[in-house]
C-alpha cells in the first residue's frame, strides 16, 4: 500500500479512536513481515547533482540492494509539496567522503521507509526534518522495516510532532528517527544526534527526543554522542525512548537495547503529569527511558541530563531518572527484563519536581546490576543518585560521591531503595546521606563497602 493512502486511511477524522488504533495495528503487521534472503549487492549509482529531484530519481531507479554514492557536495532540501522520500527496497546511501546534508527545511520529514528491507546510511547529515502532525513520528526518518544501520551520521535539529500539541498517535515519537514494528532492528555507530526534539500532546504517544524504539528487534547504539535533545510531553527519554506503555504500544515489543561507549550531555525529558494516572512514577529519563525492554549500558558517560515535569498540560509533581529510567511498563503481567550498567559515569544529572526520584538512575520492579561505575553530584528528592523499587538489585565496585537530596521530604540518601539491595566493594562518600531504606527494605552487605560520613546503609 502506498504510504500516502496508508496515512490518510489511519488518520482520517471520520474514524473513531478505537478504529484508528485497530487500523494502526493492522498496518504495522503488514509493514514488518520477515525479510527474505538478502538481496545481491546490486548496482552502484553515483549522484553527481545534489538536488531533491535527482536523489528521488536515483532511488526510484536503483535495483533492490543497490548503493547510491554521493559525488557532489551541498545541501539537498526536500520539496515539501512532494513530502518525504519513500523507500520500500533495500539500499545503501553512502556519503562517500563528500560534504552532503539532506534537509527537511523545517517543513518536511526526510525519509519514510517501510517493508522487509535493510537500509544502510553512512557519512552525511540529516537536519531540519519535521515529522507529520499525524502518523508514525520520526522528524528526519520513520523506519517500519527489518533493519536500519546508521554509521558516521549526523542528525541535527529534527523535530517530530508539529506545534505545541504534537498531533495524535505516534506522531510525537523520535525527533530524529522512529523505529517501529515487532521485528525492526537498529544499529547506530559513530554518529551524532544534537538538538532534536519530540513533542507530544494529551492524545499522542511520543518520547525519544532523538530516537524512538518501539521495536521487537534489538537496538545497538555504539560510540555515539547525544546532546541537547528534548522530549516534551511524551513517554519520556530526552534522547532515547524504548517504550512499551499503555499510551504508546500495541504489541509486546521486547527488543533489547544496548548502549556502548556513548555520551549523553544536556538532554532533557519533560513528561506530562497525566502519564502517571495509574500511580506509577512518570516515565522520565532525561537521557534514556526503557520500559518493557532489556537495557544494557557499558562504558558510557551521562552529564547534566534532566528529567522534569511538563507543566504545559497541567501541574505535575514527580519525575524519575535524571539520566536513565528503566523498569516495567504499566501492565503487571509484563516480564521483568534486566537492566545492566557497567563501567559508566553519571555526573550532574537531576530529577526535578516534588518527590522526584533517582537523580541519575531510577529503576522500577526490574532486576538491576550496577558495577564499576561512578555516580557523582546528581540530585533528586528521593535517591539523589539511584532510586530503586523492587528486589534483585546488586551494586558492585562502584562509587557514589557528593550526591545531594534536599531534606524537605526527610528521605535523603544517595541510594533510595524499597527492596533488598546487595552492595559489594562500593564506596558512598560525602553524600547528603548514604542510604534511605523505605518500607521493609534491607541492605545485603557482601563486604568491602564504605560509607562516610555516617552509616545509614548499615554496612559492617
Amino acid at each position: 500500500m502506498h504510504r500516502s493512502h496508508l496515512v490518510r486511511t489511519i488518520i482520517s477524522p471520520r474514524h473513531s479512536r478505537i478504529g484508528i488504533v485497530l487500523a494502526v495495528a493492522a498496518v504495522a503487521g503488514l509493514m514488518v513481515v520477515p525479510a527474505g534472503p538478502a538481496a545481491a549487492a546490486g548496482t552502484t549509482t553515483v549522484l553527481t547533482v545534489c538536488r531533491d529531484a535527482e536523489l528521488r530519481q536515483a532511488i526510484d531507479a536503483l535495483p533492490d540492494g543497490g548503493t547510491i554514492r554521493f559525488g557532489c557536495d551541498g545541501t539537498i532540501t526536500i520539496n515539501p509539496d512532494k513530502g518525504s522520500i519513500e523507500v520500500f527496497k533495500s539500499l545503501t546511501l553512502d556519503g562517500n567522503g563528500r560534504k552532503v546534508t539532506i534537509s527537511g527545511g523545517g517543513r518536511s520529514q526526510i525519509f519514510f521507509m517501510s517493508g522487509p528491507i535493510t537500509v544502510v546510511m553512512r557519512g552525511f547529515t540529516m537536519q531540519d526534518g519535521a515529522g507529520l502532525s499525524f502518523g508514525f513520528g520520526g522528524g528526519a526518518m520513520f523506519f517500519g522495516g527489518t533493519r536500519l544501520v546508521v554509521d558516521d551520521m549526523r542528525f541535527l535539529n529534527n523535530k517530530a510532532g508539529v506545534g505545541d500539541s504534537g498531533g495524535d498517535f505516534f506522531s510525537g515519537a523520535g525527533g530524529a528517527i522512529s523505529v517501529f514494528g515487532p521485528r525492526a532492528e537498529l544499529v547506530v555507530t559513530k554518529s551524532e544526534f544534537a538538538g532534536n526534539s519530540a513533542i507530544c500532546g494529551l492524545t499522542c504517544a511520543g518520547g525519544g527526543g532523538a530516537l524512538s524504539l518501539r521495536s521487537g528487534g534489538s537496538s545497538l547504539i555504539q560510540t555515539s554522542i547525544f546532546r541537547d535533545n528534548h522530549d516534551l510531553g511524551g513517554d519520556g527519554g530526552g534522547a532515547i525512548a524504548a517504550s512499551y506503555t499503555n499510551f504508546s504500544s500495541l504489541f509486546t515489543l521486547s527488543g533489547g537495547v544496548t548502549i556502548d561507549r556513548s555520551t549523553f550531555v544536556n538532554n532533557r525529558s519533560d513528561t506530562s503529569p497525566f502519564r502517571s494516572s495509574d500511580g506509577r512514577p512518570t516515565p522520565g529519563g532525561g537521557a534514556i527511558v526503557s520500559l518493557g525492554h532489556p537495557l544494557t549500558i557499558t562504558a558510557s558517560t551521562f552529564n547534566a541530563n534532566i528529567a522534569d515535569v511538563n507543566i504545559v498540560f497541567g501541574v505535575g509533581i514527580q519525575s524519575s531518572g535524571g539520566a536513565v529510567r528503566s523498569g516495567i511498563p504499566r501492565f503487571d503481567e509484563a516480564p521483568r527484563w534486566p537492566t545492566s550498567i557497567t563501567g559508566s559515569t553519571f555526573v550532574g544529572n537531576a530529577a526535578r519536581g516534588t518527590a522526584s526520584q533517582g537523580g541519575a538512575i531510577s529503576v522500577d520492579d526490574q532486576p538491576v546490576r550496577i558495577s564499576a561505575s561512578v555516580l557523582t553530584k546528581n540530585t533528586a528528592d528521593r535517591g539523589a543518585a539511584l532510586n530503586i523499587l523492587g528486589d534483585g538489585v546488586t551494586i558492585a565496585n562502584s562509587q557514589f560521591v557528593a550526591n545531594i537530596s534536599p531534606p524537605a521530604l526527610g528521605e535523603p540518601g544517595a541510594v533510595w531503595t524499597a527492596g533488598n539491595t546487595t552492595f559489594a566493594g562500593t564506596q558512598l562518600l560525602n553524600n547528603t546521606a548514604g542510604c534511605y531504606l523505605a518500607f521493609d527494605a534491607k541492605v545485603i552487605d557482601q563486604g568491602r563497602n564504605v560509607e562516610r560520613p555516617g552509616n545509614s546503609c548499615g554496612f559492617r
